[in-house]
């Protein structure tokens, strides 16, 4: 859904606060911001950013932020530069087995939004080299498998900090989804919480 998209159905569902946490971006917020303000809706200018802790990836979501914020702006400018590199370093893997790698990566670098390996499996199977999505990963992108790149996303204090500096709220995103032993998910939160970390995500 476009920004104005979703502040309008938030509105059927009389949704009085709403952030919008896209990852690594802010590109949709001053769109959000105005149609919540037409929908009388409050908002709140937020991010959802990729990060590393002990070597596995997790989302801190930042809420309140200033979008004038110079080092959150150069934080998110270099999150999207990793994310660009790894989509044509994906696509020089994918050149290497005989596909249209540079194609591929440009397809995907083309589109509006932040690039993800999402994007490159929607266009492996656009192009008949997978069935769906779930196979592009298994068979092409996926951990370990032939033209999988490793992330070097910031460090969860990386990330907290440009939401501190910006003057915001981080929160442990989704911390279930990390599939950690009840001892290493104290311990994330614990780091996180040092790092500045003000709150989690339940369900």
């Amino acid at each position: 859904l476009s920004p104005a998209e979703l502040v309008a159905l938030a509105a059927t569902r009389a949704v009085e606060l709403l952030a919008l946490t896209d990852h690594d971006t802010m590109a949709g917020c001053e769109a959000a911001a105005q149609a919540c303000a037409e929908a009388r809706i409050a908002f709140l200018y937020a991010c959802e950013m990729t990060s590393l802790w002990c070597g596995r990836e997790v989302h801190i979501v930042g809420l309140r932020l200033d979008p004038g914020s110079a080092p959150l702006a150069a934080h998110l400018e270099g999150v999207r530069a990793q994310r660009a590199e790894r989509i044509r370093a994906i696509g020089a893997r994918l050149s290497h087995h005989g596909l249209d790698g540079a194609g591929i990566a440009a397809a995907v670098l083309a589109r509006a939004g932040t690039p993800t390996r999402l994007h490159l499996a929607r266009e492996l199977v656009q192009r008949g080299h997978a069935v769906d999505e779930d196979q592009a990963f298994k068979r092409w992108i996926g951990r370990g498998q032939r033209a999988a790149v490793p992330a070097e996303w910031p460090t969860i204090l990386t990330s907290t900090a440009a939401i501190a500096a910006s003057g915001g709220i981080a929160v442990l995103a989704h911390p279930h989804r990390y599939q950690l032993s009840a001892g290493a998910l104290r311990e994330l939160c614990g780091q996180f919480k040092d790092a500045g970390g003000a709150g989690i995500e339940v369900s």
